[in-house]
């Protein structure tokens, strides 16, 4: 804008000048020396100017203008008393302030008093320009998210729903599995894997099997005959639960296990039960055998017994124990993705006992029997385990 004439200045300074118009003029002489000195020349000896509430706001009190507000953000003490004393008491200068300080980098302009010694404020229209620039750019901020996120695709049509891990599971025509608990993507996409095929994922490491050849010795044969139950033949964690049938006439059963080289690790007190876990956790990525000894009127009978398979089994390593315990810790009743992990770790017995649990929750449904009967199968026969030369 150009320097406004004298007759404009003196419109101005008279309160004559339309709203538009003073507020552009306003917007020069809050920036230019030159006129800021003309009008205070012309300010002295006229009467009240107009009344410029219209134009100025609902508050049209002598406030702080940009120049001063620069000046107070950068070096308060160049302020003058007035100033200061209004600063102090004024809650709308103090917000503009605020805004000056975040959002201006302030120049400091230096005015030169008048000729009288008087000081003049001018008022500028535009008091709420860094507050509204502050909200701008707040406004912005919220909005940015909205404007960049993509429009979702619309939910594929289910084709599966089963109750589980709490609430419903359920498996979308896209292969989404959807829960009422987060999970990890790797279990979803395993859950997306079963529920699609209806099958349990095969084991992952060969797991112990029969051993052709020599076995454990025990004690004579008897009438009395039994056997154990599981694990037989698969991966196990480290405190595997045991179990067998019952001897006719067996007051009570001892159960030992022995390691790869034929040492005694672990020995039951006698038990009245047909199932014992080891107090000590056994060794991961180790092989042992087990055995079950009755307690009869005949004397000791000792399970498993020629030609029956010996009771082998193998702890998981240390890495498979700590992903399905961290499952378990987390989702207790996630019962098929459990199975899954199982399964997949070579854990028959323990898979079994998720799918019937499973099968329980949704009675009805074909899929926890195809899901059993993808556990029967021949054990696959790792190196075998022979006992020493005496």
């Amino acid at each position: 804008m150009q320097h406004p004439d004298i007759s404009t200045l003196e419109a101005y300074a008279g309160g004559s000048l339309g709203g538009p118009q003073l507020l552009e003029l306003g917007d020069h002489i809050a920036v230019c020396e030159q006129c800021r000195t003309q009008l205070q020349s012309l300010a002295f000896g006229r009467p009240p100017a107009l009344d410029m509430e219209p134009f100025l706001g609902e508050d049209s009190t002598q406030h702080l203008s940009e120049e001063e507000l620069a000046a107070a953000a950068a070096q308060p003490a160049t302020l003058d008393e007035e100033a200061r004393l209004h600063l102090a008491t004024c809650s709308a200068c103090q917000g503009e302030l605020d805004a000056v300080r975040r959002f201006y980098t302030p120049v400091i302009e230096m005015r030169p008093a008048a000729a009288t010694g008087a000081k003049t404020r001018l008022i500028t229209p535009r008091r709420f320009t860094f507050a509204a620039l502050a909200a701008a750019v707040a406004a912005c901020m919220v909005m940015l998210p909205h404007l960049l996120r993509k429009p979702s695709a619309p939910d594929a049509p289910l084709v599966a729903q089963l109750q589980d891990a709490g609430g419903l599971l359920q498996l979308d025509a896209r292969g989404k599995v959807r829960s009422m608990e987060p999970i990890d993507p790797a279990d979803a996409e395993l859950l997306a894997q079963v529920m699609s095929t209806h099958t349990l994922p095969a084991a992952t490491s060969v797991a112990p099997g029969t051993v052709v050849g020599e076995s454990l010795r025990s004690a004579s044969p008897s009438a009395d005959q039994f056997d154990i139950v599981s694990p037989r033949a698969e991966f196990t964690t480290s405190m595997p639960e045991l179990h067998w049938q019952s001897c006719p006439g067996a007051s009570g059963y001892r159960v030992e296990i022995y390691d790869a080289g034929f040492h005694l690790v672990a020995i039951s007190p006698t038990l009245t039960a047909t199932e014992w876990t080891p107090l000590v956790a056994l060794m991961p990525d180790r092989q042992y055998r087990w055995m079950v000894k009755a307690i009869t009127k005949h004397g000791v009978v000792t399970a498993p017994q020629p030609p029956a398979p010996e009771g082998q089994f193998e702890v998981a390593s240390a890495r498979t124990l700590d992903s399905i315990a961290t499952v378990r810790k987390h989702s207790p009743d996630a019962h098929l993705l459990l199975a899954a992990l199982y399964a997949r770790a070579g854990m028959k017995s323990l898979a079994q006992a998720q799918v019937g649990v499973f099968a329980a929750a949704n009675p009805g449904s074909p899929l926890a029997g195809e899901l059993a009967q993808s556990l029967a199968g021949p054990p696959q026969s790792p190196p075998s385990i022979t006992k020493p030369a005496q």
